[in-house]
């Protein structure tokens, strides 16, 4: 079971979109054997008619019916189906299902989801629902922020006032949450919270980091109070 969740984050990327997806369900059916790889893979492509019929236990089959919900925005329901597989050396909840509430802003329900399972790596949501209430206003009908300059990649980069203090940051349409340095959340008077987050960056490296959040932050005329900040310790 555990190879499935290998496939997890291509699915999540494609739920997260605002583009209108539509599965085909008249795909040919593959008439020659297919190992489990091929099952996973299955899965991945969301071709979850063909991955039902090649699910070779009832643990699979709920786990296609899971993964079938989630990438159609029903996560609760596929917890509901993830929660009946029997395997217990791999819990799909808490793997798939938590990663899924952290990274769409659903922290009431990862919350109580990291309660049942006594689960303390998400105890970051608790500082979330305690956030002060955010507020956005615009100043003017239309923001237009000029680029600064670009990053060896082309990547626009903007600045961005904290607390009134002008920084330089990287604009990353593809990021579920706005990350700055312990250095600059020092200068900048961010305020920060107690529980703990350990992330991966785009090198694939692991960096321990906490909640904070900045009184006020200003984009061009966007002016956000109380924004969430993710702290990222050690990096520069």
């Amino acid at each position: 079971m555990k190879k499935i969740f290998s496939f997890f984050i291509s699915i999540i990327m494609i739920s997260c979109s605002s583009t209108k997806i539509t599965v085909n369900e008249q795909l040919e059916k593959d008439t020659q054997n297919i190992d489990y790889k091929e099952f996973g893979k299955a899965i991945n492509d969301a071709d979850f008619i063909n991955a039902e019929q090649l699910a070779s236990s009832s643990d699979e089959k709920l786990a296609v019916k899971g993964f079938k919900a989630l990438f159609e925005g029903k996560p609760m329901e596929a917890q509901h189906f993830f929660e009946q597989t029997e395997d217990t050396t791999y819990n799909f909840s808490q793997s798939v299902i938590l990663p899924y509430y952290f990274r769409n802003y659903m922290y009431a329900d990862c919350v109580s989801l990291a309660e049942k399972y006594q689960n303390n790596k998400y105890a970051i949501c608790y500082d979330y629902l305690n956030l002060p209430e955010q507020t956005i206003n615009i100043l003017d009908k239309e923001i237009i922020v000029p680029i600064y300059s670009f990053n060896y990649e082309r990547t626009p980069i903007i600045e961005v006032k904290i607390n009134g203090i002008v920084k330089k940051f990287i604009i990353d349409t593809g990021v579920t949450h706005s990350t700055i340095s312990q250095r600059i959340a020092k200068k900048c008077n961010v305020n920060t919270m107690q529980a703990k987050l350990s992330i991966t960056d785009v090198n694939n490296k692991g960096i321990n980091s906490q909640l904070g959040y900045a009184d006020s932050l200003k984009i061009g005329d966007l002016l956000i109070t109380n924004q969430p900040l993710i702290i990222m310790k050690n990096y520069h």
